[in-house]
């Protein structure tokens, strides 16, 4: 995946919703609670670029009520088309595998309306590297077909008017119970449902 398909996913994941292909009905990790992974605060920007064309983007973790934590991400591109995008967040901690559950944006928009969300990642943090990892569908129906968890999948096509295939692609839900899902989620295994989506570096 390109550095800039990376940010317009980023985008799509984070604060769009309904871009994620797998996602889990519950967030991970409600057997064990959610404290809020301090490791995270501060400013980290992205490790990659594209050619000649200027690529920053930030994402910056603030420390928010409940122990959630909430992840502002600017784009200062220099492309003339600057943005920024927020959610909120909840970490849990499994086995040895660290997990972000995306549960809330638009709200440091200032809206009075928020909207639920449902991505789920996988990150590490090492020697200052940010690593954060997505679920990916076609392993998540795998598990689900195999048997390993519980849950749905669907083959999607888009089609114009014409009724041409514009492009097809699938979406999964893992739909286990708080209670099994944390089981499962923290084993090795689990782990191999997410593909690397983006590295970013600590700014000091």
């Amino acid at each position: 995946m390109t550095f800039h398909w990376k940010i317009l996913a980023l985008a799509c994941t984070l604060f769009i919703g309904g871009c994620s292909t797998a996602t889990t009905k519950y967030p991970i990790g409600m057997t064990t609670g959610f404290p809020a992974d301090a490791r995270l605060y501060g400013t980290w920007k992205n490790m990659e670029t594209q050619g000649d064309e200027p690529h920053n983007v930030y994402i910056h973790f603030l420390s928010s009520d409940g122990g959630a934590i909430t992840a502002l991400v600017v784009d200062t591109s220099g492309t003339g088309h600057d943005s920024w995008e927020c959610s909120r967040l909840l970490t849990a901690s499994l086995g040895s595998n660290n997990y972000l559950n995306i549960v809330e944006k638009g709200f440091c928009h200032g809206e009075s309306k928020t909207e639920a969300s449902r991505e789920r990642y996988l990150y590490t943090i090492e020697n200052g590297v940010l690593t954060i990892r997505m679920m990916d569908a076609d392993k998540t129906i795998a598990a689900i077909k195999a048997g390993a968890i519980a849950g749905t999948y669907e083959h999607h096509v888009s089609k114009d008017r014409d009724g041409n295939v514009n492009y097809e692609y699938d979406t999964a839900e893992i739909t286990a119970d708080p209670a099994a899902l944390d089981a499962y989620f923290a084993t090795p295994e689990a782990a191999k449902l997410f593909t690397e989506f983006i590295m970013l570096k600590r700014v000091e």
